[in-house]
């Protein structure tokens, strides 16, 4: 019998080498370089912003219904000043201190800050008996009348919600005619 041959001993050619799969059957298993440590820092850092993201709209949609809940607690309470001073009204018209309406070039009292303000003698405070609110409302009476005899009157309401920035002015007119 011939013997067996002899694995060859001719060293591999560059060609050879360049071609020579990384993995090979029975081999053992190479250490992983970095690839892995680096694939999960990317994850970690796209699962962070996400995560980022969504607390960002979360603290956004707090604010808007906070924002919402002020402005609501401001139009109840210029609802309910403008019914009591309607309500007054009904029974002596002449309760509240009535005011002229603003000159023709002018801006209407409603629409004046100071007309508002706490000493102002223009306005008459409106006790709801709340602690909400960041102010108490206030009713503004102008009287508009344009026929002899008849009353015919504006009252104008403001409230302030729990922030001093959540204004709501409402209006309704008055008359026995």
């Amino acid at each position: 019998q011939p013997p067996p041959a002899q694995p060859s001993r001719a060293r591999p050619t560059a060609v050879s080498r360049m071609i020579t799969p990384l993995f090979q059957p029975g081999a053992p298993p190479t250490r992983p370089k970095g690839v892995v440590l680096v694939i999960t820092l990317f994850i970690l850092v796209l699962v962070t912003l996400v995560t980022l993201s969504s607390i960002r709209g979360t603290l956004m949609e707090e604010k808007m219904a906070s924002n919402l809940r002020d402005r609501n607690r401001a139009l109840q309470a210029a609802e309910a000043a403008l019914r009591q001073c309607l309500n007054q009204i009904s029974i002596d018209p002449l309760f509240y201190p009535q005011q002229a309406p603003a000159a023709a070039n002018s801006p209407p009292l409603w629409d004046v800050a100071a007309s508002w303000a706490s000493n102002s003698n223009t306005t008459t405070e409106i006790n709801l008996g709340t602690t909400t609110l960041a102010e108490n409302p206030r009713c503004l009476v102008e009287n508009i009348n344009t026929i002899p005899g008849a009353i015919s009157l504006r009252i104008t309401s403001r409230a302030v919600g729990g922030a001093p920035d959540s204004v709501v002015i409402l209006q309704a007119t008055y008359s026995n005619e």
